[in-house]
């Protein structure tokens, strides 16, 4: 039997990234009764139903409200209302190749085991120049090929759901996203964990290319790094085990603070005075990156 998709979309008011993603999804190569597109809204005052529906004109489209803040609620709630054998999770600010939801399908299809199906997210920065999106594109590895080499299966670490899909029964069967989480990150992370120890693959399939559309900033980027510590705080909390794995116990509060003292002091002057740009300044986006997420770990009050 051909398998087909439901494409789970959460969005939080960002109708001007909508309109560019059902844009690349009404492009699709795969027929149009090979896949769903369900967007489930949880911004605070809503999007306009009617305007988001003739965006999606042509599409098998489902447009859902959910009241409670977060992607966890809205997502739990999209794969709740999903029709089709593989749910492919997206993010509102990403738009797709033709052929990603045929890859997509492809991918699980060839597998005679249940797998997750990660597919490559390419960065592309507002501002491409900008010092903070070239830092934001590098250090997030959502690109594992090396070279000609290929990397074909990845661990619950890199399960992204900007472009990640999964059978709707194996979703159902771990009773899908943690909505405890306090804030920004780790319940996808948290889900891949919980997918692994069912002993379901994540597979990497760069031919499902998908393009991460964002505008960094600094203090953007501390705000989620700071969200991300709470959160990874929770995450360790359900799972004591893990703690080794992130060297938890290896850190304290006087050495992450004077790490990020000393990429302050010693690396700004030399991007100052000496106008050196990126190395420099990537060592101090990193320090005090790190910073703001072991704040945000203790702040969870769960370690």
């Amino acid at each position: 039997m051909t398998m087909k998709a439901s494409v789970v979309v959460p969005t939080c008011g960002r109708e001007n990234r909508l309109r560019d993603l059902l844009s690349s999804l009404k492009q699709q190569t795969a027929e149009r009764d090979e896949f769903e597109v369900v967007l489930v809204d949880n911004s605070p005052g809503g999007l306009d139903g009617l305007r988001i529906r003739k965006l999606a004109e042509g599409l098998q489209f489902e447009f859902l409200r959910e009241s409670r803040t977060g992607a966890a609620y809205a997502r739990n709630l999209g794969i709740e209302k999903a029709e089709n054998d593989i749910v492919i999770f997206l993010d509102d600010d990403m738009t797709v190749e033709p052929d990603f939801i045929k890859e997509h399908l492809r991918a699980h299809e060839k597998e005679e085991r249940a797998v997750c199906v990660l597919g490559e997210i390419r960065q592309t920065p507002a501002i491409p120049g900008k010092l903070i999106s070239k830092y934001v594109s590098r250090s997030v590895p959502l690109n594992f090929r090396l070279g000609d080499v290929s990397v074909s299966e990845v661990d619950y670490g890199c399960f992204y759901t900007a472009n990640i899909s999964v059978p709707r029964s194996e979703l159902e069967r771990v009773g899908g996203f943690d909505e405890g989480f306090p804030c920004y990150g780790w319940e996808d992370i948290e889900l891949g964990f919980k997918l692994q120890q069912r002993h379901i693959p994540i597979i990497y399939e760069p031919k499902a290319v998908g393009y991460h559309h964002f505008d960094a900033s600094l203090g953007g980027y501390l705000r989620k790094r700071y969200a991300s510590g709470k959160s990874l705080g929770y995450f360790l909390f359900k799972h004591p085990e893990l703690r080794e794995e992130f060297h938890i116990a290896n850190i304290s509060f006087p050495t992450i603070l004077a790490k990020a003292a000393a990429a302050v002091l010693i690396f700004l002057p030399a991007v100052l005075l000496f106008r050196l740009t990126e190395t420099p300044m990537y060592r101090v986006f990193d320090a005090v990156g790190n910073f703001a997420l072991y704040l945000g770990l203790k702040s969870s009050g769960k370690c």
